[in-house]
């Protein structure tokens, strides 16, 4: 993405004017402000490079700034829209049915997509009921293994792999097949925005980790922990409760408020 744009260029002319035209130039053919971010980001790590291997005195696009991001795209699955995946992904006619079982991992661990892929069976231990997350872009952490994903585990570290999960030949996974996007489609996971289709990402299974881990009430050091954020920021999308979450907790309330009028009436 960034090589039509910057191809020819000494880094020493790339200036935050320039940044910021190939940034405008992006944002006209409808790239996500996300996408354009990673993208500016890239670049600017690149600089930093140049300037520890001494080929620059500073990074000239240091104070460019970053669009603003719309966190609240996240989707979080209902327990039926769960169901309704599932079944589909164990439809899926693959070599290795793998599809399922990747789906619910990322759903019991919220760990990346990138980290799943790359997850080799020596980091993960069952007897202490953590996986050990090394190949990360954030710090080393543990994720703890509940019953369900050490039955899945189990199943995985018996595959003729050095990773949990593979391709036919044993390689690790490097892309989503079509068989995801299938399951998705199938199982109607997909919304309309305006008149642009949604469909339910797999980085959304990592979402709706993080929600149901704020939903039970879990607080946002442990979140961050277990989903390995830097900072307090991305872990607070999570304290937002779903919609049936809050009907929940008012249904709760006055059944508690008829309990206490019933307490007080037998006095």
């Amino acid at each position: 993405m960034l090589m039509p744009h910057f191809k020819g260029k000494y880094i020493k002319n790339i200036h935050p004017f320039e940044v910021e035209r190939y940034k405008k130039e992006r944002k006209s053919n409808g790239t996500e402000p996300a996408t354009i971010n990673r993208d500016s980001a890239t670049l600017r790590n690149m600089l930093n490079k140049a300037v520890e291997w001494g080929y620059l005195s500073h990074n000239p696009i240091a104070s460019v700034k970053q669009f603003k991001e719309n966190n609240e795209k996240m989707w979080v699955l209902t327990a039926e829209e769960e169901e309704k995946l599932l079944a589909e992904c164990d439809k899926r006619p693959q070599k290795k049915k793998y599809l399922k079982d990747l789906v619910e991992f990322a759903l019991h661990t919220g760990m990346r997509q990138g980290e799943i892929f790359k997850l080799k069976k020596g980091r993960v231990k069952l007897k202490e009921r953590c996986i050990e997350v090394t190949d990360t872009k954030t710090e080393d952490r543990n994720v703890p293994i509940n019953d369900t994903l050490k039955t899945i585990l189990k199943r995985r570290l018996k595959v003729d792999s050095d990773h949990v999960f593979c391709n036919a030949k044993g390689k690790p996974l490097t892309v989503l097949t079509n068989a995801y996007w299938k399951a998705v489609s199938e199982a109607g996971l997909i919304k309309w925005g305006g008149s642009k289709k949604i469909r339910f990402r797999f980085h959304d299974l990592r979402h709706t980790f993080g929600s149901r881990l704020g939903m039970a009430g879990t607080d946002l050091k442990t979140i961050m922990e277990i989903m390995g954020h830097k900072t307090h920021v991305m872990a607070m999308r999570y304290q937002h409760p779903s919609p049936i979450h809050k009907l929940r907790a008012v249904l709760q309330l006055e059944r508690q408020s008829i309990e206490i009028k019933q307490q007080g009436l037998t006095k």
